[in-house]
């Protein structure tokens, strides 16, 4: 196999810095403690320092990433299309207003995650009225410092396409009519690219792996003819294979590359499709297929399949196929680097990439693939899907955690009876500097745990008293003692395992340390008794909340296991309080991103919501979400099928109830207009 037929190339990387340079940046300059000057300095030496670390791991198309604060936003600032509350403000001002808000009354734009990842972005908003007014000139500042720093030959400029861009935005306007409005806002840039002599460009369409991605057919096809013939057009659509019925003319497009998801979701059931499609229609011989085959959004380590996997293409393909080795989607989604990690125990750091040895697997692949005698593959590229294989491994969940333990008519007169629309609260107090200064001078020793307790303690009586006062009629403890919803309680469950320094980007100068599900999940002990207990016994309330964070929050917040599903990693028990108060943040997400027969967290959700709908305790469960997360409809104590559509957004709150005994993601908000309340 020819060399020259098979390169590497990025599609993102981390823009944090390995000491996370940027959020010192962005919140020094935020507080007035820094210029400008300072902080667009540190800006361009993250970014160059990645770029480099890139080209010089032998990455032949070195995709040059970065921004200060989001590349949404950014977008928003190339094509003129920021709301007009944010035009009196200019530059960095203009800038971060939209990000942050600016006082005393103009309002940031909203966050939402993009597609299923954990990453937010600012979500544009666009009216019927809105025209792009381009300036580029950041971007190609960008672009002109990248090929500085890798060689023009290697820089690759990244621009979010104008389908995505449209499709993720928000207002009352056409979406084809839009899309065709950006299209000369993209040509005027794709033409100075030219003239700086790009080898090509990559343009991002995620949300072409959308269900409803055949609806943007005829604006893809149009704006894409528009754009073509200028430079050399990569493809990219990450995050889930596409579907059958959108790859026939997604590779028709007139572009030059197209770069695939060959992962999907880790962790997702049925794997991932993307070779059965290419084994089905085939790919055209004049494009560049761009084979995401070393998981961007998961930090285990390929396993020797991504080798099989591209040398199963190739002679699928032929010999005469241009390939790239790339990931699945981009690098900002896992931690920077693994050297970094010093305490991590060597079985299972031995497992691990982090994007720079991601990196380093991209290359091993292309060298394998073109050595002198090629690579053997025994994959079947109809049937390969890249599925968890191995099946769970933890003891079987008994069999009558899966029935009810009496009729509902029985269960109900033993569960709590209240008034009409009892009230309560989602359960978190603010972490106050009090608390915080005493978990920082318990983790330095300079307080005995003991002290650290009765210091906790405190802050729980504190929050248990204004709930008093205010007449609240199911209380909680606050959680002073929790650092984190996930990771508190992590460490209280065995199969987790925590980092030092891989932290990722959540959106901003947030970011987060997923830990890592390294085997079967189960408790150590009790989890969140003795704050329960403590609570109740400060008040002559009947009822204190049991608070806990759902296995559908937990997994999604985590990095998961590849070689069990997630449905299975889910399937952790407790021993529930009087009252138990369940936050899965990620329900809607884990519900609603990808079509219903197949969408891997769906899957999940459908998974443990089918098994916990049995209780054996009467212990009521009230699960809490902001109401926009999710609506599903529970009676007391029964359940009800999810809703495809969400009930009109004026319809008022309500409180519900449901049984279960295990850790898992039912519901309890309810839109009101329902007779069960």
């Amino acid at each position: 196999m020819s060399a020259d037929n098979v390169k590497t190339s990025t599609i993102g990387y981390p823009r944090i810095g390995p000491k996370r340079e940027m959020k010192k940046a962005l919140e020094e300059y935020w507080a007035g403690k820094s210029s400008k000057e300072a902080l667009t300095a540190v800006a361009k030496q993250v970014e160059e320092a990645a770029w480099k670390t890139q080209a010089d791991s032998g990455i032949n198309l070195v995709a040059l990433d970065g921004t200060c604060y989001d590349q949404m936003l950014d977008h928003c600032t190339y094509l003129g299309l920021l709301p007009a509350r944010f035009q009196e403000l200019s530059g960095l001002d203009a800038y971060f207003a939209a990000a942050r808000g600016h006082p005393p009354n103009i309002t940031a734009l909203d966050m939402s995650k993009l597609m299923d990842s954990n990453y937010h972005y600012l979500v544009p908003e666009l009216t019927a009225n809105s025209t792009p007014k381009p300036n580029w000139a950041p971007f190609l500042e960008a672009v002109r410092r990248g090929q500085a720093t890798v060689g023009a030959e290697k820089a690759v400029p990244m621009l979010i396409g104008p389908i995505t861009f449209t499709v993720l935005s928000r207002g009352d306007f056409d979406r084809s009519v839009m899309i065709q409005r950006l299209g000369p806002a993209y040509q005027t840039v794709l033409n100075e690219l030219a003239k700086l002599g790009v080898p090509e460009v990559q343009i991002h369409e995620p949300v072409l792996a959308l269900s409803a991605a055949n609806q943007y057919q005829a604006d893809a096809e149009t704006v894409y003819q528009s754009l073509a013939g200028t430079v050399p057009l990569h493809l990219v659509v990450p995050y889930d294979d596409v579907a059958a019925d959108v790859y026939p003319w997604l590779v028709k497009l007139p572009v030059q590359a197209i770069g695939l998801d060959f992962c999907g979701v880790p962790g997702a059931p049925h794997g991932n499709s993307t070779c059965q499609l290419i084994a089905k229609y085939g790919f055209p011989s004049d494009k560049r297929l761009g084979v995401g085959i070393i998981d961007g959004r998961s930090p285990w380590a390929d396993n020797g399949t991504a080798v099989k996997v591209v040398a199963a293409l190739r002679k699928h393909l032929g010999p005469g196929q241009a390939l790239s080795v790339q990931t699945s989607a981009s690098l900002q989604h896992v931690p920077l680097d693994l050297n970094l990690e010093t305490e991590l125990p060597t079985a299972v750091k031995s497992r691990l990439a982090f994007a720079q040895q991601k990196l380093e697997e991209m290359v091993a692949v292309k060298e394998a693939v073109t050595g002198h005698a090629g690579a053997a593959s025994d994959i079947d590229l109809s049937t390969y899907t890249g599925a968890p294989t191995m099946g769970l491994t933890a003891k079987a969940i008994p069999t009558e955690f899966f029935q009810r333990p009496a009729p509902f008519a029985v269960r109900r007169p033993q569960q709590p009876q209240f008034h009409a629309f009892p009230t309560t609260t989602i359960g978190s107090f603010p972490q106050t500097p009090t608390i915080r200064r005493a978990r920082l001078q318990y983790k330095k020793g300079t307080i005995s745990e003991v002290e650290y307790r009765e210091r906790i303690a405190a802050e729980i009586g504190y929050s248990i008293g204004a709930q008093e006062a205010l007449g609240l009629d199911v209380l909680v403890h606050g959680e002073a003692e929790r650092t984190d919803m996930v990771e508190y309680f992590g460490m209280k469950l065995n199969g987790f395992c925590f980092t030092q320094h891989a932290w990722v980007q959540s959106y901003g100068s947030r970011y987060v340390r997923p830990p890592l599900i390294v085997g079967d999940v189960s408790r150590q002990g009790p989890m969140t008794v003795h704050e329960f207990e403590l609570a109740q016994s400060m008040t002559s309330r009947a009822f204190v909340k049991g608070m806990l964070t759902g296995p559908t929050t937990i997994i999604n917040w985590s990095f998961p296991r590849k070689d069990i599903t997630r449905s299975e990693q889910a399937s952790t028990t407790c021993t529930p309080p009087l009252f138990l108060a369940w936050n899965p943040w990620q329900l809607r997400r884990a519900h609603t991103w990808r079509r219903a027969s197949t969408s891997p967290k769906s899957g999940l959700t459908r998974t443990v919501d089918s098994r916990l709908v049995a209780g054996r305790k009467f212990s009521p469960l009230c699960v809490t979400w902001w109401p926009q997360q999710s609506w599903f409809a529970k009676r007391w104590g029964e359940a009800r099928p999810t809703p495809e559509v969400s009930p009109p957004p004026s319809k008022t709150l309500g409180l519900v109830v449901c049984f279960t005994p295990l850790l898992s993601a039912l519901c309890v908000l309810e839109r009101k207009g329902s007779r069960h309340m």
